[in-house]
């Protein structure tokens, strides 16, 4: 709701018993807890649920009942405090729970209510120590700083810590030591008195990744880095570091150059210079605090407005009493980008400079003023200049009177907090004015539109017209892409605008008013939905929230889900494929000449887009058309949303086609492994089996359609060539044996194969390797002295070596020697048997030589048919790989990415 404020407060308890005063500084509302956009703010009561949550004590303040209703006693249970929980819950209840829900349990926890539930029971022990509990850690006292460290190490959590608060630690050494293996993005260390600067140092050094330091009330640090490399510190609090002085400041800024957030609080020692040097190396600092610098001026301020002026977001000089009016100015001059502005307790500034700062800083969302000398004109410029803030502070403005309270929440409508406490001049009659013109004029107009209001009827100004109805896509995230089952999962905002001519009102009747929220439910709504809607739970799925109405009758129907639509996956390029899905929004009842339905713009919305790791998103552009459908003859206008996404290839590469393509390499190995192993038809077998197993794996991922990928194209090709190599491996294995048959070679094989072939493949036999039997397998020749023959003339032996052949026979034993008859026949019967012998020695040797030389020869038509085959085979790989791979469309830049 823009423009309301529900409840105010006199006081928000932030002065001290002592310092209390008159009857609106008494009361103290809640607790305050700083957040990001409240620093060094000064408040002490903030919203509703602080006040619902205020003792009796508080029904004394007018307007606040002290009796909740059901609403407000369920906001009560949600704010009580977390360990609570602890106490109301049984354990074995709680035991009974799954992992998930238990760690959503313990997330509520603090660290103290959660190590005391952790020691109920083992699994509940077990439950606390989950990495996912521990990214920020706060330890509480500070003697048990090493020790928790050390525990978070063994237990294997210290990797998923990110922020560690270690306030007042002591045992430097230990803590330290442990740093280096944390991964911590903030570190705060604050009122830890023994850090020096050589300590800061030193955790710089530890902590690569470290992006917050809290140095506050390190009383000894004068400098917070030593180093004289870059830093990516982005955010530095030395408040209360009385040490620091302009000197080692400009030294630690000047490494700090992408610092965006400083606050130097209390740091009494910083002057002007240091403004200067902060302007001068700090040239992206959005927040900057330097309150309760008693030396700075308006010097400093004018220096460093005019620097920093575009980028500063926040700024707080708090209680700097020597800056006045001239600094101010300055800043309203160039600081237009202002939002949050602390100038408390600087009493020289006046109405001309706060006048001046409503006007050149619209953006203004909280301001603290209090304690400074101006009126009601002041109020007056902000209801005018700063329509959107939020928090305003005016405690002790003495001048302020209740009739610049009206004028300030007459027209600032959001305003959220007011302090005036000590306004001496305001009055219960200015307070009870402000809170009615908060609390009623929203109320009155609501029920001024509402009443009478059917959200059934179109609120077209004439009937016969269709209401014009402008849709707009936001596409957030794609979360899935389901192959299989051809569903297309995304995280889209919705964004729907008509114009209700029964929601008009005058802006000037209702307090100035101009935009409110209803509930989406209570106003007419085109009943626009997904065509192609492939979940059954798509009612669930959209998110609606209210409806934003503006007071010229515009209404923005904003709203949220997870659609499941189907999708046409084209697989025959995977893993290079670009797929299209199509998004068909259009009203389910309301034809053409009732809602004419109209696109927000060409190209959908990509600007909140979150990239997806599996696809590029190339383009999201949005058409409009007219359907005719067979049920009715009016025409039905509907919006589709054009999806084009490309897969990122680079996982399928490495997962699936990689590994094929080093198969087929052992594969190819086939015919380069020599034959006398016999492991060659094994070797194809398994290369095979492994391709088979991977082309299993990519059915189960891909769709049954008509079309083959082209992954599965190439595995297909791939398995034809190993299964041809393999079985031409048996045929050179036959080859390789055949001698053993002594089947001699062919000579067209032999003239073919081992002389024109074994060239072409590089392999050279040498010529008497193939010849007939030659020097290195020569014929063997009788190399006996004397042709033998079964029967010897016997004139060719002596007489007196011959026995006579009468008593050649005889069984004496002794032989007469001296008959050369019978000595003649006797050696040429011996003769005769050894010429025999050394006959079928010799016809044996040299069928052995041949049957060797013709399984040599076989042998080498076998190496040079595998050496052949091995080179058909590669090259074939090689050209059916780039043919088929290459033959997808070219990926495109990842850049384009949306």
């Amino acid at each position: 709701m823009e423009g309301s404020c529900p409840l105010l407060f006199p006081s928000f308890g932030e002065q001290s018993g002592s310092e209390r005063g008159g009857g609106y500084s008494s009361q103290k509302v809640g607790v305050y807890r700083p957040g990001a956009d409240a620093i060094d703010l000064g408040y002490h009561t903030l919203d509703n649920n602080a006040c619902r949550t205020t003792s009796s004590s508080s029904s004394s303040t007018p307007g606040v009942s002290s009796t909740p209703t059901r609403q407000q006693q369920q906001q009560q249970q949600l704010s009580q405090p977390k360990h609570h929980l602890v106490h109301h819950v049984a354990v074995n209840d709680l035991c009974q729970l799954d992992d998930s829900l238990l760690l959503r349990i313990f997330s509520w926890l603090d660290t103290h209510d959660r190590c005391s539930l952790a020691q109920t029971c083992r699994r509940l022990w077990e439950i606390a120590w989950h990495p996912a509990l521990w990214r920020e850690v706060e330890v509480r006292y500070p003697q048990n700083a090493t020790a928790a460290l050390n525990a978070l190490t063994r237990r294997g959590c210290h990797t998923c810590v990110r922020r560690l608060v270690l306030e007042g630690a002591t045992g430097l050494p230990g803590i330290f030591a442990q740093l280096p293996y944390l991964n911590l993005t903030s570190l705060v260390l604050r009122h830890s008195r023994r850090i020096t600067d050589a300590n800061v140092t030193s955790v710089l050094d530890s902590c690569a990744h470290l992006r917050e330091l809290d140095l506050t009330g390190c009383s000894n640090v004068t400098r917070a880095c030593g180093r004289t490399t870059i830093l990516q510190l982005q955010s530095l609090d030395l408040s209360d570091c009385h040490g620091v002085e302009d000197s080692g400041l400009m030294l630690t800024l000047s490494r700090m150059p992408h610092l965006g957030c400083l606050y130097l609080r209390r740091c009494s020692r910083i002057t002007d210079s240091s403004l200067a040097t902060i302007a001068s190396y700090c040239a992206n600092l959005r927040q900057l605090s330097v309150s309760d610098c008693m030396k700075v001026t308006d010097f400093g301020v004018r220096e460093l407005a005019a620097r920093l002026g575009p980028s500063l977001r926040y700024f707080s000089v708090g209680k700097c009493d020597r800056v006045s009016d001239a600094g101010l100015l300055v800043v309203a001059r160039h600081c237009y980008k202002l939002r949050y502005l602390n100038a408390r307790g600087c009493e020289a500034l006046s109405d001309s400079a706060t006048i001046a700062l409503a006007r050149g800083c619209p953006r203004m969302r909280a301001l603290d003023i209090g304690k400074c000398d101006i009126g009601d004109a002041t109020l007056e410029a902000l209801s005018t200049g700063c329509p959107n803030l939020k928090k305003l502070s005016l405690c002790g403005c003495e001048r302020i009177t209740d009739a610049g309270l009206e004028a300030l929440a007459y027209y600032v409508r959001g305003l959220r907090q007011l302090n005036i406490g000590e306004c001496s001049r305001v009055t219960w009659v200015g307070y009870r004015a402000v809170k009615r013109v908060c609390d009623e004029h929203e109320y009155r107009l609501t029920k001024h539109l509402l009443d009478g209001y059917d959200a059934g009827v179109r609120p077209a100004k004439n009937s016969s017209q269709p209401l014009a109805v402008v849709f707009g896509l936001s596409l957030h995230h794609i979360i899935d892409v389901d192959e299989k089952n051809q569903i297309l999962t995304t995280n889209c905002w919705v964004t729907q605008v008509w114009t209700d001519h029964h929601l008009k009102w005058n802006a000037s009747e209702f307090a100035g008013i101009r935009v409110i929220r209803v509930p989406y439910n209570r106003v007419w709504r085109p009943d626009t939905i997904l065509y192609n809607n492939a979940d059954p739970q798509y009612s669930s799925a959209v998110i609606n929230t209210n409806v934003i109405v503006s007071h010229t009758g515009e209404v923005v129907w904003l709203s949220h889900g997870i659609f499941r639509s189907s999708c046409d996956i084209n697989v025959e390029f995977f893993p290079f494929d670009e797929q299209r899905c199509a998004l068909k929004w259009a009203s389910w009842t309301y034809d053409g000449y009732q809602l004419e339905l109209e696109r927000q713009s060409e190209q959908g919305d990509m600007s909140n887009y979150q990239a997806n790791g599996e696809f590029h998103l190339l383009d999201f552009t949005a058409h409009r058309n007219v359907e005719y459908y067979s049920c009715c003859e009016e025409p039905y206008p509907d919006i589709t949303y054009e999806i084009r996404l490309r897969r990122r290839p680079m996982f399928y590469v490495f997962n699936l086609i990689l590994p094929c393509i080093l198969i087929n390499g052992v594969a190819l190995l086939v015919f380069y492994v020599p034959s006398e192993s016999g492991e060659k038809v094994t070797l194809g077998i398994s290369a095979l089996l492994s391709m088979t197993v991977f082309l299993m794996t990519i059915r189960e991922t891909l769709p049954p359609t008509e079309k083959t990928p082209l992954i599965s194209l190439y595995y297909g090709v791939s398995i034809c060539l190993v299964s041809f190599a393999s079985g031409l491996a048996v045929v050179t294995l036959n080859l390789h044996h055949r001698g053993v048959r002594g089947i001699r070679v062919p000579s067209i094989v032999r003239s073919l194969v081992l002389d024109k072939l074994a060239r072409i493949v590089f392999l050279n036999f040498q010529e008497e390797n193939r010849s007939e039997p030659t020097e290195q397998f020569p014929r063997r020749k009788n190399n006996c002295p004397l042709h033998c023959k079964p029967e010897l003339p016997e004139q060719h032996v002596s007489p007196k070596y011959v026995s006579r052949k009468d008593d050649s026979n005889s069984s004496s034993p002794s032989l007469d020697l001296g008959k050369e008859g019978g000595l003649e026949a006797h050696w040429s019967r011996v003769l005769g048997r050894v010429h025999a012998t050394i006959e079928r020695n010799e016809r044996r040797l040299i069928e052995q030589d041949r049957r060797e030389r013709t399984e040599l020869d076989w042998k080498q038509v076998a190496l040079v048919s595998d050496r052949a085959l091995l080179c058909v085979f590669l090259l074939t790989t090689i050209v059916s790989t780039a043919v088929i791979l290459c033959g997808s469309p070219p990926t495109p830049d990842a850049s384009k990415d949306g």
